[in-house]
């Protein structure tokens, strides 16, 4: 199923570009259908604070996830590597984020998923791509929703 028409930004999981290089789970090729349509369209890829992927002066917890955990030499590196050299990242500040952190502590444990919840309440689309069914269980999304306004998808439901 293509992204959906009339989004500008979206919030991708690290868990999405992992799956898609990894011929043994469940979300392998949806996640691989995903990230060729994400670098495909004209979407902007959105994160916390103005990464620096090439240097020292990172900033972004979500950028740093990525380059820690997502290898430039696989097939979901390269297409991040291209939306980071496309322009096609969109820092969303801290002090856009902080106003959240309490509301979203009282779901979401992890602190690395609560940052991609945070970015995605201030994201134009409202709409999180995660296979993260550990700290986003299905009631749990449905939660996001009603208190949030928030779509949290799987990569086959994109």
């Amino acid at each position: 199923m293509p992204l959906r028409a009339g989004i500008s930004d979206i919030v991708v999981d690290t868990n999405v570009f992992l799956h898609a290089n990894n011929p043994g789970v469940k979300y392998c090729l949806t996640a691989q259908t995903f990230l060729n349509e994400l670098q495909n369209s004209a979407h902007l890829l959105c994160v916390d604070e103005i990464p620096d992927f090439d240097g020292p002066n990172n900033k972004s917890f979500i950028a740093q996830e990525y380059l820690e955990k997502i290898s430039f030499a696989t097939s979901a590196g390269i297409i991040l590597y291209s939306i980071i050299k496309k322009n096609r990242v969109k820092p969303i500040g801290k002090n856009r984020i902080t106003p959240h952190k309490r509301r979203v502590c009282r779901l979401i444990r992890d602190k690395t998923d609560r940052m991609f919840l945070c970015v995605t309440l201030e994201s134009d689309s409202k709409l999180f791509i995660s296979n993260d069914f550990e700290d986003f269980q299905a009631g749990k999304r449905t939660d996001i929703k009603s208190e949030f306004g928030v779509d949290v998808k799987t990569t086959s439901e994109t």
